[in-house]
């Protein structure tokens, strides 16, 4: 997945108030995301400084455990950098 933050506010996730990015992203399928909330704080703190579109993995450790975004290394340049390049060039 590709992901590029555009702001940050607060929002409420059905239990509290959270700080929360809005975040356009590009999946897998070529499916382009714009302006999705992502209501998990501990996630928006880890994609919040990413202004450009950037690779990267959301993962898990367990049932019970907050969502974290986790960059994929470039490892001598893979699609998804590639792709990221592309969709920088293209601009807002």
């Amino acid at each position: 997945m590709l992901l590029r933050a555009l702001d940050t506010e607060r929002a409420h996730n059905g239990h509290r108030w959270v700080r929360t990015v809005r975040a356009n992203l590009y999946l897998s399928d070529g499916t382009e995301l714009d302006a999705v909330g992502l209501p998990s704080s501990s996630l928006s703190r880890d994609v919040e400084p990413l202004r450009e579109w950037t690779p990267l993995r959301i993962i898990r450790d367990g049932l019970r455990r907050p969502w974290r975004a986790v960059t994929v290394p470039a490892s001598g340049g893979t699609a998804w950098h590639e792709l990221a390049e592309q969709l920088n060039e293209r601009g807002p």
